[in-house]
């Protein structure tokens, strides 16, 4: 009897160390800086698209294909600056 309350005690607090972590990486700068440039990002692309289809009547499959090409692009990007080459193709300065 006395393990399973042990075991219980246990995964409380262990859930509750898991929550405040999760907590802390939720409210990290690089978490907020992230969220807060996406949502700008989202409003801009909504007044962008809105504008376009309003008063140019651009298709919106044209726009589908843009901003998608776009985001692979970013990641392709974000991607290539993380790529590391081998030591012999590197520079010398």
């Amino acid at each position: 009897m006395s393990i399973q309350g042990t075991d219980s005690v246990g995964g409380e607090s262990l859930l509750r160390r898991n929550s405040v972590r999760f907590a802390e990486f939720l409210l990290s700068e690089q978490i907020v800086k992230t969220a807060s440039w996406f949502v700008i990002g989202s409003v801009f692309v909504g007044l962008v698209t809105a504008r376009l289809i309003g008063r140019y009547h651009v298709p919106i499959e044209v726009l589908v294909f843009l901003f998608l090409g776009q985001s692979l692009f970013i990641v392709g990007f974000y991607y290539l600056q993380q790529a590391t080459f081998p030591p012999k193709y590197h520079r010398i300065d």
